[in-house]
Formats: C-alpha cells, sequence, structure tokens
C-alpha cells in the first residue's frame, strides 16, 4: 500500500506530462497526492471493516467527501455525491431511464441532458409528466443546452425537490431564448439554480428565457446573465404566466433593451407575487425599460421587493413594488425619484403598466420593518428578522 501512494505522489505531476526516462526525482516540485491514493486508503478500510460490498461503498463516499477535490473523473465524483448506495458504474447506477414514464426520476448530469435532448429534438415534450430531481447536479460536462425552443417547448412538470443545479454556463451571445430552460410553457417548481453564467442574445434568464402559460413557484436563481434584449435574473420574457414565492441575486445585464432583476418583460395577463430581487442590473449607454424586478411589466406585481442596485442612466426606469435604493454600499432613499415622481407616471405604475400594487421607494430603515409590508403574509410566506437577510424580509 506504501509503495502504491509513493508512486502516486511520484507520479503526479506526469500524469498528463508523460517522460520516457529513468531519470528524473522521486519528489519533484508540485507532487501531490491524487485521488489513487484517496481510494488505495477507502479500500484498506473497507478491508479491516469486514471487505463486504457495503463496506466498500461507505469507504469511498467517506474518503472522497473528506478528500473532493483529489482529481476525481466527472461520473465517480458525482456517485461520490450521490445518496446511492449501489456501486460505481453498476447497471443500477447508471440504468438508463424509461422516459414513457409519467414520473421520471432526474439524479445526475448525463440524464438531464438526455432530457434537454429528447426536447429540443422534438421527441418529447413531457406533457402530463412530472420530472423530479433526486439530487443535485452540478453541470461539469461542457456548455449547457438551454432545455426548450419555441419548436419544441417543455410543457410538463419540473420539480427540483429542493435540490440545486449550479455551474450552468451558455456562451452563445447570437442566440435567443437561452437559459437552463430556454423555452417553458410548463411548470418549474422547489428548484435553485447556483454558480451560473447564461450569455445570450434575447429572451435570456438564469431560469428561463421564455415562460408562456407557466408557471414558476418556489424557485431562486443565483446566476449572472447578459444580453441584449428582454433579459432577467429568473425569466427573459414571461407571457401569461406567473412567478410566485420565488427570488434571485446576481448581476444582470442588458445591452440594448428591456432588463429586469426578475424578468425582463412581464406581459399578457401574467404576475410576479410574493417575490424579491438582491442582485443588480447593469446596463449600456441608451438601454431602455429597464427595473429592479422587471424591465417593463404589463401584469401584475403584487407584494414584491428589490433593493435598488440598477447602474446606469436610461430615459425610462421602471421600479416595482417597493425598492430601496443603495448607493456606495448603503441602502438609502432615492433622492432623485420622487413620491411626485412616482404620481406622476414617471416610475412605475403608469397608465399603460396599471397592475403594480404599491409601488412606491421606502427607506432602508422601512423596509425592514413587517408593518410597512401591509397584507403580505409573515405567517406562511415571508418571515423577517433583523438578524437574517441583513433585515430585510426573505421567503420561508
Amino acid at each position: 500500500m506504501l509503495g502504491a501512494i509513493i508512486g502516486d505522489i511520484v507520479g503526479s505531476i506526469y500524469e498528463f506530462n508523460n517522460i520516457k526516462t529513468k531519470e528524473f526525482p522521486l519528489f519533484g516540485e508540485g507532487c501531490k497526492f491524487t485521488d489513487d491514493t484517496v481510494m488505495t486508503l477507502a479500500v484498506a478500510q473497507a478491508l479491516m471493516d469486514g471487505a463486504r460490498p457495503i463496506d466498500y461503498i461507505n469507504a469511498m463516499k467517506i474518503f472522497g467527501k473528506k478528500y473532493p477535490k483529489a482529481g476525481y473523473g466527472d461520473g465517480f465524483r458525482n456517485w461520490l455525491r450521490s445518496e446511492t448506495l449501489e456501486p460505481y458504474n453498476s447497471k443500477e447506477f447508471y440504468m438508463k431511464i424509461n422516459w414513457e414514464d409519467k414520473e421520471i426520476s432526474i439524479s445526475n448530469e448525463a440524464q438531464l441532458r438526455e432530457f434537454a435532448t429528447l426536447i429540443n429534438s422534438g421527441e418529447k415534450d413531457f406533457n402530463d409528466c412530472v420530472i423530479t430531481l433526486a439530487d443535485n447536479i452540478e453541470i461539469s460536462g461542457g456548455e449547457w443546452i438551454a432545455i426548450g425552443t419555441p419548436e419544441h417547448s417543455f410543457k410538463g412538470e419540473f420539480d427540483g425537490n429542493g435540490k440545486i443545479i449550479r455551474g450552468v454556463y451558455i456562451n452563445q451571445p447570437d442566440k435567443n431564448y437561452q437559459g437552463l430552460f430556454g423555452y417553458s410553457q410548463g411548470k418549474i417548481k422547489n428548484l435553485g439554480l447556483v454558480e451560473s453564467k447564461i450569455i445570450g442574445k434575447n429572451y435570456v434568464g438564469g431560469l428561463a428565457g421564455y415562460n408562456v402559460m407557466g408557471e414558476i413557484r418556489r424557485c431562486y436563481t443565483v446566476v449572472d446573465v447578459i444580453g441584449d434584449s428582454a433579459v432577467g435574473g429568473l425569466l427573459g420574457k414571461q407571457e401569461f404566466g406567473f412567478v410566485k414565492n420565488s427570488y434571485s441575486s446576481g448581476n444582470i445585464e442588458g445591452n440594448h433593451f428591456l432588463a429586469g432583476g426578475l424578468i425582463g418583460i412581464n406581459c399578457g395577463e401574467c404576475a410576479i407575487i410574493n417575490s424579491c430581487f438582491f442582485g443588480k442590473v447593469a446596463y449600456s449607454y441608451g438601454v431602455e425599460l429597464i427595473g429592479d424586478l422587471a424591465g417593463v411589466n404589463a401584469g401584475e406585481i403584487k407584494n414584491c421587493y428589490a433593493l435598488k442596485r440598477t447602474l446606469g442612466k436610461s430615459p425610462f426606469l421602471y421600479l416595482n413594488s417597493f425598492v430601496a435604493e443603495e448607493e456606495n454600499g448603503k441602502i438609502k432613499v432615492e433622492e432623485e425619484l420622487t413620491e411626485e415622481d412616482i404620481e406622476n407616471d414617471l416610475v412605475g405604475g403608469s397608465g399603460i403598466y396599471p397592475e403594480i400594487i404599491n409601488s412606491e421607494l421606502k427607506s432602508e430603515y422601512e423596509m425592514k420593518q413587517q408593518n410597512t409590508y401591509i397584507d403580505w403574509d409573515f405567517n406562511c410566506v415571508w418571515k423577517i428578522d433583523p438578524n437574517i437577510n441583513n433585515g430585510f424580509p426573505y421567503l420561508r
């Protein structure tokens, strides 16, 4: 065992830089132990524990999680992180999904990519199906291809089951409909998307580029989103759908037209309810219609708030629901945008966009007081605590 470990350490600097000589230092600069050493120790532990199959599985998972950056392959790393007790590379672990089932469980990146391919090819739209995440998934196999297109959209129910998808990276500045989902007409709920970056052209969102007659419930994104028009932290555009009990944080950047913290365009009998935005919306010179919740709103925005961190200047600025201004890292009341501005339709709730409810600017102090949020549900939806979320309301 010691010989195996020494060989692993000595050879670590040559794994991807092979040499054909016997003349080399035993312990050169940069030598380190790798996954081979970690798993050698795991096997030794399993032998001492009884050498049953479950002993090897448990030992490998324990040692693997203790040393998560030892250089495992993508598949083996996913197995280490999973809750399965089936052996790695077993038929059970990589069992193909029966995509004809009405209830489908997805537990790894390969299955999630296969799911996307089936939709994008037009083979299935998963109407009347429930897709459930059984485990957190890290996208490590290269650039992500958005799920769904205008021609072949997702129409089922995607239940994140409280799990997280991380590492989604898209770099398609010339393509529309970009996000984890490109085009959705279904239901997406209980899902977190983090440590991700989405770059597209028009209709670009963290969760979905375009949501038509769909539902977004209890979802959140911590993601950077960049696009030309209709750019949002959750959705690029929403039409005849709704977002409820969700939030977004990250940097949202619109280069030409329509950028919002949650949604770029919210229109067509649609709603944003009980949701909030904590990130920043930045835009280029001349960009029109940007906002901390929605770039433009022709639907309903109710019981929502944002910490106003919009960067840049634009002739049109819509701030929806409660908004606090931040300057130099501190929240303050926006002095240039007054209550008179709001009444004169310069900010929020204009005659063209009539369903922005309680659209007004608040100070930091006011936004940290529960009595500011009249008719907001602090029993089942919101909570407020001076020691959590910097004292601002947060979703349960």
